[in-house]
């Protein structure tokens, strides 16, 4: 068996009811909802002063 890495999400606050906010060590997430709920926006940044190896996401859009 292999060791299955995992990772601790750590909510962020906002004030905008429409947008989910949380990251892990290296990464942030911002998921934010439109009104009508039909579309579904997600922002993937690296986290200032952190450094990964990975290429971030930077904006993902699903329209429901």
């Amino acid at each position: 068996m292999t060791a299955v890495d995992t990772f601790q999400l750590t909510p962020l606050r906002s004030t905008d009811p429409n947008v989910s906010s949380f990251k892990v060590e290296t990464l942030q997430f911002h998921v934010t909802f439109s009104n009508t709920l039909q579309s579904l926006h997600m922002n993937v940044q690296a986290v200032p002063g952190k450094t990964d190896t990975h290429t971030p996401i930077q904006h993902y859009t699903k329209t429901l």
